[in-house]
């Protein structure tokens, strides 16, 4: 069923509660994440912000009701407009984050020409390292040499400014 054909069936409201829930979930959700940031257990946290949606739309479908009716009647139609119009919003979400880039998600040029500077540093001492021990012999070069030439060492490359 598409976007008109809900339209068609249920009305223009459901579609400005989905989008409202839509507005309203990505406003909501920033200042969660933010202070899910200053914990030790923010995914335990951001967990949650999955059924945002789903709180947020079932409080704008019973103020719409009730701004049009001046009543509010939890029935079959109720429900229907309910989980239409959350249905509705995460599609939209869904259609939002995958055609409009998040900014996080983009790296600037900067940050590509820091990360192939320091793949070409990784690999320069990498062959460095690997020479040394081919030009050393066998016998005369010690093992903490050895070890500390082919010593593995774990490289993230990240724009996250607090790793930096």
């Amino acid at each position: 069923m598409g976007i008109m054909q809900i339209i068609a069936d249920y009305g223009v409201d459901t579609l400005v509660i989905a989008i409202g829930t839509v507005v309203f979930t990505g406003t909501l959700k920033i200042p969660i994440k933010k202070l899910a940031e200053k914990t030790k257990s923010s995914k335990k946290i951001t967990r949650f912000i999955t059924l945002l949606p789903i709180i947020i739309g079932l409080g704008i479908t019973a103020l719409s009701r009730y701004l049009l009716s001046k009543q509010i009647e939890i029935d079959k139609e109720f429900n229907v407009q309910w989980l239409s119009s959350v249905s509705l919003s995460l599609a939209i979400y869904a259609v939002w984050e995958k055609f409009v880039p998040s900014e996080k998600k983009i790296l600037t040029e900067a940050e590509l020409e820091a990360n192939k500077a320091a793949v070409e540093e990784l690999k320069s001492k990498l062959q460095d390292n690997f020479e040394s021990i081919a030009e050393a012999p066998a016998e005369d070069a010690g093992q903490a040499e050895i070890e500390k030439a082919t010593e593995h060492r774990k490289i993230i490359l990240t724009n996250d400014k607090k790793l930096r």
